[in-house]
C-alpha cells in the first residue's frame, strides 16, 4: 500500500498521525527491540477508535500488512528496507515534512520500546542524535531547488541506514553494545 493510500485510510478513521509518522513509530518499536512491536503500535495508533467500525477494521488490516512487509524488509538479507514517505510527485516541502514526521515517530517508538541512550553504541547514538536533528527540520526553509532535492535524497538514505543500524544493534542481535 502506498503512503497516500494508507494516509487517506488513516485520515478516514481519525488516526492522529500521518502514514509516515505511524510507520516511523512501528520502525522505532521494531528497531528498539520491543517484544510486541505490532501490538504496542496498534494500541498507540488506535486507542481512541472504535474497533467495531468497519473502516477501522480495514485500516487495522492495512496496518498489519504494513507491519509484516516492514518486518520482512528490515529482517531480509537484501537490505530492502524503505521508509514510507510520499512519492516524488509531491512537493519537496511535503516530502521533507513527512521525513521529519517519520523521524519523530521513530524516536517515539524507540522510547516506547524502552531503548535509552546508555543502551546504544557510540556510532548508533550518533546516528540517533542526527535523527533527532532531522526531526527538528524547519520545513519553511526547504525550497524546490536541485540542491535541496539532493539533500532530501541524502537525508532519506541516511535515515534508512540509521534505522537499520539501530535494528541490527538492538533488535536483531538482542545485545547492547557500549
Amino acid at each position: 500500500m502506498s503512503y497516500q493510500q494508507l494516509n487517506d485510510q488513516g485520515r478516514s478513521v481519525g488516526l492522529e498521525v500521518d502514514a509516515a509518522e505511524g510507520h516511523g513509530i512501528f520502525c522505532g518499536l521494531l528497531s528498539g527491540g520491543s517484544k510486541d512491536p505490532e501490538g504496542i503500535w496498534l494500541g498507540e495508533l488506535l486507542a481512541e477508535l472504535d474497533p467495531q467500525d468497519l473502516l477501522v477494521v480495514e485500516c487495522v488490516e492495512a496496518l498489519r500488512d504494513l507491519a509484516r512487509g516492514t518486518r520482512e524488509e528490515i529482517e531480509g538479507p537484501e537490505m530492502g528496507f524503505s521508509l514510507l514517505l510520499p512519492g516524488d510527485g509531491e512537493a519537496l516541502s511535503v516530502r521533507a515534512n513527512a521525513l521529519r514526521d517519520w523521524c519523530r515517530g521513530f524516536l517515539y517508538g524507540m522510547g516506547l520500546s524502552g531503548t535509552g541512550e546508555g543502551q546504544l553504541s557510540a556510532d548508533t547514538l550518533e546516528a540517533v542524535n542526527d535523527m533527532i536533528d532531522i526531526s527538528r527540520l524547519d520545513v519553511e526553509l526547504v525550497s524546490s531547488s536541485e540542491q535541496d532535492e539532493e539533500a532530501y535524497a541524502e537525508l532519506c538514505e541516511f535515515v534508512r541506514v540509521a534505522a537499520m543500524l539501530v535494528y541490527e544493534e538492538r533488535a536483531n542481535k538482542g545485545e547492547t553494545k557500549q
